[in-house]
């Protein structure tokens, strides 16, 4: 019974320390931080002032709260209305929905191969965190399906 514990959280570090560092390492990710100061090393940059950007690792407000609301506002708008101009969204919607369906079933078919390759004496904590990676990824794409379908 020990053991089966032990796998099991090893699994759900393993799966939450991977999602985390591959979401991180996503070009969306870079995308959405792309403008925002302060994201990488939780400092503020030299040229602002505390009223003017108070953003904290994670993007939220730091000590003053509210004092940084306008200007963290004005740049998540900024980075949105740059990622609708980057993605054209209306004009390849039928392409990004084909695409992610595509996707799905990509991945349906590489947790099947995940499931199939694994070694039933000694379970591989590799193949079941790919297998919750990757669920977690049809997941993510299942957001997005429904953001494009708006």
């Amino acid at each position: 019974m020990k053991s089966e514990w032990t796998y099991l959280i090893g699994f759900v570090v393993i799966s939450a320390a991977l999602t985390a560092y591959f979401w991180r390492h996503t070009p969306a990710w870079s995308a959405w931080t792309e403008g925002m100061e302060g994201m990488e090393t939780g400092v503020m940059s030299s040229s602002s002032s505390p009223s003017s950007s108070s953003v904290a690792v994670g993007g939220g407000l730091s000590a003053g709260m509210g004092e940084g609301s306008s200007a963290y506002k004005a740049r998540v708008q900024s980075a949105v209305i740059r990622m609708r101009d980057k993605l054209l969204l209306e004009k390849y919607r039928s392409n990004y929905e084909e695409t992610v369906v595509q996707l799905d079933e990509l991945f349906d078919q590489l947790i099947l191969q995940e499931a199939l390759g694994m070694n039933l004496a000694t379970p591989n904590t590799a193949r079941i965190a790919a297998m919750a990676q990757l669920h977690q990824a049809k997941l993510a794409l299942n957001s997005a399906l429904k953001y494009i379908d708006g």
